[in-house]
């Protein structure tokens, strides 16, 4: 009702963005934090992306609510805009990193995905994780783990025999956070990639 009310469209289904905002503003150089950080970007310039935004594409164009932390961004599915160059324009107009999360979503079900995209924002961010998109699959066992179930279970019982060899978790860990690619894990652990193996 709100949507016909203000003459917007309202799609069938929609990409969910949850971004937020980290490290340092290049507009206010007095507060420069490090990446670890949520950073504040004053009102003004995010008006002025929120405005680039929602300018881009006038017939289907993204619905974008943003505060000085980050926000959330519904881009109809099917417009000409993709995620990535949403999340890549907002960077360039904040002048910050952004760490953000996608999933679809139709409008009766928005509430769960942007619970769940908030949930993999805040994951990436306690995992270290450089800023960027993410989707649910490239935290998915991440995800997993980090929440009770019959899946962390299993892959507890799966892990369980290496308790008692530390050298193999720790290479289990090395390669599970250089995002299973084994040359880098076995760089970083200095050994042959087959040791890895």
């Amino acid at each position: 009702v709100v949507a016909e009310r203000n003459g917007v469209d309202v799609a069938a289904e929609y990409d969910v963005v949850v971004v937020q905002f980290v490290g340092g503003s290049d507009t206010d150089r007095t507060s420069v934090v490090d990446s670890d950080t949520v950073a504040a970007v004053d009102s003004d310039t995010v008006a002025g992306a929120e405005a680039a935004l929602t300018a881009r594409n006038s017939g289907r164009a993204p619905l974008v609510a943003l505060t000085r932390h980050g926000g959330t961004i519904l881009i109809p599915c099917g417009a000409t805009t993709s995620v990535d160059d949403v999340v890549g324009d907002l960077g360039t107009h904040i002048g910050v990193s952004v760490v953000a999360a996608t999933a679809s979503a139709v409008p009766g079900g928005m509430g769960d995905v942007v619970t769940h995209c908030r949930e993999l924002v805040d994951l990436a961010r306690s995992l270290g994780r450089e800023p960027k998109l993410y989707r649910t699959g490239d935290l998915a066992l991440e995800f997993q783990l980090s929440r009770p179930g019959p899946g962390r279970s299993r892959l507890r019982s799966v892990i369980a025999p290496l308790e008692n060899f530390p050298e193999l978790l720790h290479t289990l860990r090395t390669f599970i956070a250089n995002e299973a690619n084994r040359r880098v894990s076995a760089k970083s652990l200095y050994v042959h990639p087959n040791t890895v193996d």
